[in-house]
């Protein structure tokens, strides 16, 4: 049961990719159609050819490094370059590459960190924080929590900032809330399950704000659901059944609506089912623990 309640969390996680898409396609936008061409051929060729595509792969890592020489006497190459960083982890991690996805992702923060050198530059701020997020996925999939803990509490810093800097940015709050349910979710794979509480709560606080203030957000309910589950989670390891089934139920009711209104998408509504067989599992071991 505790297994597949983990694979429920997961599955339907926050949108965690939703702000690094976001970046790339603002830099795609900018990006000489060159650029782009050689960014799908490396993707392409890491996911048809596995680890042969590594030694195919140097003539285009080549001529991308040279061509961003050009893009950095326009003053774009940074940012190009973590884009391609992050394109080529995600082309990793599709093919099961743990090890190369973390050196991407490395890089890629590591251009961010200089990008990011001016505090008062919001967007590259964002960019950071996001890399920190990235690399804190990949090392937390590989086994390392230690590390996965201190690459999310350095992206939680940066997004508390953020977020403090202009209370009305529903993105920086989103960002924040995403957050803590990311340092909620190392602290719960180590036991940590007070902390872990804790973290969800601000997480969850912050959804139910967002929330509220616009009822048409299908996402912003979504991370409502995405709280609830996570707090039922914790609860159900702790054989706390009452409280579990309290916040799983919360998340069925926003999961039903959501359909009945027709803005939850097809590839989502397992979740319902899902969501209605784990609170069927803990009534069950409510019962026999009475």
């Amino acid at each position: 049961m505790t297994a597949g309640l983990q694979r429920f969390g997961e599955t339907c996680g926050p949108a965690k990719r939703r702000g690094r898409e976001t970046r790339a396609e603002r830099a795609q936008s900018a990006q000489p159609a060159l650029l782009q061409q050689l960014l799908d051929r490396l993707v392409a060729l890491m996911a048809a050819r596995g680890n042969v595509a590594m030694k195919l792969l140097r003539p285009e890592l080549s001529s991308l490094l040279a061509l961003s020489e050009e893009l950095d006497r326009q003053g774009r190459r940074e940012r190009t370059l973590s884009v391609a960083y992050d394109q080529l982890g995600d082309a990793s991690l599709r093919r099961g590459d743990l090890s190369g996805a973390t050196t991407y992702f490395q890089r890629a923060l590591q251009i961010d960190e200089a990008a990011a050198a001016d505090p008062s530059d919001k967007q590259a701020q964002r960019d950071l924080s996001i890399s920190y997020e990235r690399l804190g996925d990949v090392q937390l999939q590989s086994g390392q929590a230690t590390e996965a803990l201190g690459s999310y509490q350095k992206c939680l810093e940066i997004r508390q900032k953020l977020a403090a800097a202009d209370p009305s940015d529903a993105q920086a709050l989103r960002d924040l809330s995403v957050s803590y349910n990311k340092l909620g979710d190392v602290q719960r794979r180590s036991g940590q399950t007070t902390e872990a509480l804790g973290s969800y709560q601000k997480g969850l606080e912050i959804s139910r704000k967002l929330a509220a203030a616009d009822p048409s957000d299908a996402q912003a309910q979504l991370d409502l659901v995405f709280s609830f589950v996570k707090l039922g989670q914790v609860n159900q390891v702790a054989n706390e059944f009452q409280k579990a089934i309290a916040w799983f139920e919360q998340a069925l009711v926003i999961l039903k609506r959501l359909k009945r209104e027709q803005r939850l998408a097809p590839v989502k509504q397992p979740w319902i089912a899902m969501a209605e067989r784990f609170i069927a599992l803990c009534q069950k071991a409510l019962a026999g623990s009475i």
